[in-house]
């Protein structure tokens, strides 16, 4: 009975871990066919962000003019708590994401958040960026003229732990016509490198996809 004890305490845990990682993988993988469903159409209505950036009331026209016909969001909060965690989320270097700082624990990813719980029950905040900033922080190089780009930060399993990008927590971008993990217009190395224990898991998203949806290893 010692051993079996012994041998539960060692395996269990990673069992566990494993089950966890299938779980937020496959919602990860619907979370990213709903939205690129979703942007689909959007850009076939013309979908585009004029407002002036980090303005609530131009995030909630766009959000509801463009994305809410075409999906079902069980809450929606505009620069309020309920649609994100209070917990702090973390990089993968186990530094807490300066990003959330700026509002109360629990409003959200960015200035003034745009962010929605899934029917599913994930959690997604919006944010707008311009394309300089879109490429220098989130790897994403944009070829049209157009200004401002959105980002979308999702944790596949709510308020849970572990709150931690690259495991829990991924960033998708709407890219012109197209729908793409962070880190798109970026080298394998340079991705892999941010995707790492000593990284911040920003660009985890593109790795996961380009895996067969399958977390690897984090070395």
């Amino acid at each position: 009975l010692g051993i079996i004890g012994v041998v539960a305490a060692m395996t269990i845990p990673t069992l566990i871990a494993k089950i966890n990682d299938a779980r937020n993988i496959a919602i990860l993988k619907e979370d990213y066919s709903i939205l690129q469903q979703v942007m689909k159409s959007a850009y076939d209505n013309c979908a585009s962000y004029s407002g002036p950036s980090n303005n609530k009331d131009s995030m909630k026209m766009w959000f509801n003019t463009y994305l809410a016909p075409y999906m079902k969001v069980a809450k929606l909060c505009i620069d309020e708590k309920g649609c994100w965690s209070i917990s702090p989320h973390k990089y993968l270097n186990g530094t807490i994401d300066y990003n959330e700082t700026f509002n109360p624990p629990g409003v959200g990813w960015g200035l003034r958040p745009l962010c929605f719980v899934l029917t599913n029950g994930s959690n997604i905040c919006i944010d707008d960026y311009d394309t300089q900033s879109m490429f220098s922080m989130w790897g994403v190089k944009f070829n049209s003229s157009a200004s401002i780009g959105m980002v979308f930060f999702i944790d596949v399993n709510g308020s849970k732990q572990p709150n931690v990008f690259g495991k829990d927590t991924f960033i998708l971008v709407a890219m012109e016509d197209q729908f793409v993990p962070a880190g798109n217009s970026l080298s394998f190395d340079e991705i892999r490198k941010d995707c790492s224990k000593n990284g911040q898991g920003k660009f985890c998203a593109w790795v996961v996809k380009n895996n067969g949806w399958q977390i690897p290893k984090i070395k």
